[in-house]
């Protein structure tokens, strides 16, 4: 979805841009049940604050911790990546025969469902 965007992001740093709550990127975002998956989360965030992307969320040691706001260059961000999925998936079922107009709804909600899983942020 990042490339599909414009936007140079690694799968982590996408993932947090699309785990934002009201502008905010809170401490759930992240959780993750490894901790290897819970340091590359934490990194991830740290880069979106050295690209200006957010901002705040300094923790005690020093490092990006949460709650980042996004800046209006995180917000401009997060939306095209937000667009991408949905276009993505909109593409997907392009050659469909719609049986109602329930199916671009259906579009909408699956790509929001899929952007609220855990990362997969190593290799299988």
């Amino acid at each position: 979805m990042a490339e599909r965007a414009g936007a140079p992001l690694t799968p982590a740093e996408a993932w947090l841009l699309g785990q934002v709550d009201d502008g905010v990127v809170g401490s759930a975002a992240l959780s993750a049940r490894e901790p290897r998956d819970r340091e590359a989360l934490t990194a991830a965030l740290g880069r979106l604050c050295e690209r200006g992307l957010v901002a705040g969320g300094g923790s005690s040691d020093g490092g990006a911790g949460p709650p980042a706001s996004l800046t209006p260059e995180g917000q401009a961000l997060r939306g095209r990546l937000l667009d991408a999925r949905q276009q993505s998936l909109s593409d997907l079922v392009a050659d469909w025969e719609p049986e109602g107009s329930e199916v671009d709804s259906m579009v909408e909600r699956l790509s929001r469902e899929l952007g609220a899983r855990e990362p997969r942020l190593r290799p299988a």
